[in-house]
């Protein structure tokens, strides 16, 4: 019996010290092997929960750079430990937020050699475009600029392959977790590609119409990074570049697609923006019917006073004093309490747009060769803005007139512009 509960209490020591380490009675205790890597990114997390330390201090940058090299030391002399990765990761962040994108650049480029898995390559190649995009902004140079790109455009290749391979396993289920972080991965690199082209609008303008459909195909939900980067954004992107490259009938297209999803900023910005980069100034004509046309298929929409605005100048430009005063007038009598709310908000609402509109007007009225509509505005002029530098001006040349006693009545209505 004595022997049995002897054997019994060995094999329960052994399985202790095989399952968890503890040494029987009176034995040495069993030493826990130790990576030097893992403990120095224990120690790296225990810096970071402390919530008044060094991190936070005036000499952040120093902590930040400290801890970087003190985590790359540790991966050198340990290169095969298992915990390598995140730590190489880790100094990674510390290097950007420094930043010192050279470092960042080197680390994440040594990373890259480590696996050549899709879902590896994926991943850093985004990384490291993503330091290059930073260090081109930061640092303007063509070269750096390109490698971004093909950074970005070798991360893509990468995420093509993954997508194949999960919808071959899903049965072509694009709702599936592994398909839309993948097309998540794409819509954000297709449009860096975009926002990195602007030598080659042509490029960019294809580039966000391929996250736009990454954006669509993969159904991927717009939080986190991608918040920002909506369809809205996107054609918007796209129409622009497209412009820019001289693919008006493109931009035009897509001008038409973007109305109904304005929400950032009101139809009326779209169009604006649309008539300025497609017309300008080096075709009047077709701006100022582009203008109108817009007006009158979208009447009173949010904004509209700035059409009007954009519209009565172009009718000057191309001496249509007839045109210009229908604007301004639909202005006043439409927009002019938004006007004072705008200007309002000025230091000095006499160089608001209420005061342009009026000037603009007589303007407009001069060159139509209309005296009592031009004196009629010029004592509103007077009236409503006493301290603009024009006013002082008119009101001697007011007073030096008989005042008409028909400049209360309504002035002759202007014919639409066609």
């Amino acid at each position: 019996m004595m022997q049995m509960l002897a054997l019994r209490r060995f094999y329960t020591d052994l399985m202790k010290v095989v399952l968890i380490g503890v040494s029987p009675a009176g034995a040495e205790p069993v030493p826990t092997p130790v990576d030097p890597v893992e403990q120095t990114v224990l120690a790296y997390q225990r810096e970071l929960a402390i919530p008044d330390g060094e991190r936070h201090g005036p000499q952040r940058n120093q902590w930040r750079q400290e801890w970087r090299d003190r985590l790359v030391r540790a991966v050198d002399e340990f290169p095969t430990s298992p915990h390598a990765t995140a730590a190489l990761a880790k100094a990674i962040g510390l290097s950007n937020s420094i930043p010192d994108y050279e470092r960042s650049r080197v680390l994440v480029e040594r990373l890259l050699t480590l696996r050549q898995d899709d879902g590896w390559q994926e991943r850093w190649n985004t990384e490291l475009g993503s330091i290059l995009m930073l260090s081109y902004r930061a640092v303007p140079a063509p070269e750096v600029r390109g490698r971004a790109i093909a950074c970005f455009r070798l991360a893509n290749q990468a995420s093509d392959r993954l997508i194949a391979s999960a919808l071959k396993r899903t049965n072509g289920n694009r709702a599936s977790l592994a398909v839309r972080e993948r097309y998540r991965h794409q819509v954000l690199n297709y449009a860096w590609i975009g926002a990195l082209s602007t030598h080659d609008p042509a490029a960019a303008a294809d580039a966000f119409l391929a996250s736009r459909n990454a954006l669509l195909a993969g159904q991927v939900p717009l939080e986190g990074a991608l918040k920002d980067y909506d369809a809205e954004y996107l054609l918007k992107s796209e129409m622009v570049a497209s412009l820019a490259s001289g693919q008006g009938s493109r931009a035009e297209s897509l001008l038409v697609d973007l109305v109904p999803l304005a929400r950032r900023h009101p139809m009326s910005y779209y169009a604006r923006l649309y008539a300025e980069r497609r017309f300008g100034s080096t075709d009047l004509v077709n701006h100022h019917r582009f203008l109108a046309d817009w007006i009158d298929q979208h009447p009173l929409a949010e904004g509209e006073m700035y059409l009007l605005w954009d519209a009565a100048a172009v009718a000057l430009k191309l001496n249509d004093g007839a045109a210009a005063a229908w604007y301004l007038e639909r202005l006043l009598s439409d927009h002019r309490e938004e006007m004072r709310q705008r200007d309002a908000l000025l230091a000095n609402a006499s160089s608001g747009m209420e005061s342009s509109v009026l000037l603009l007007l007589l303007e407009a009225y001069r060159a139509q060769r209309r005296p009592l509509d031009h004196e009629r505005i010029s004592r509103q002029f007077v009236a409503s803005f006493p301290n603009h530098p024009l006013a002082k001006s008119m009101s001697i040349t007011l007073d030096q007139q008989t005042p008409r006693q028909d400049l209360q009545k309504s002035a002759p209505k202007n014919i639409r512009p066609k």
